[in-house]
């Protein structure tokens, strides 16, 4: 048996990129972040992330930035821990 995500709740957008670019340089060194904002993906994804997912707890721009960092870094592994409605969970499967 097959089961959609959207059988589940027809609100969850299906995975793609939410802003696309070349993010490795933000990997190293830490001082680049503050260019962050300025980056026409960096505003997209807050445009993405301005009411979406609904349910999480962080602004925005928390999430804007957390999918930069994971996509920048390309983390083999993560962890989440206690996670209330799993907002950042989604943030960060977008990113990966």
């Amino acid at each position: 048996m097959t089961v959609a995500v959207s059988d589940f709740d027809p609100a969850i957008r299906p995975l793609s990129d939410v802003a696309p670019g070349d993010l490795g340089a933000f990997a190293e060194p830490a001082e680049r972040l503050a260019e962050l904002p300025a980056l026409p993906s960096y505003r997209a994804a807050l445009d993405y992330f301005a009411a979406y997912p609904a349910r999480a707890l962080t602004s925005p721009g928390s999430r804007a930035a957390m999918y930069h960092l994971v996509r920048a870094l390309r983390p083999k592994l993560t962890l989440e821990i206690s996670t209330f409605h799993a907002g950042t969970t989604e943030v960060i499967a977008r990113a990966l």
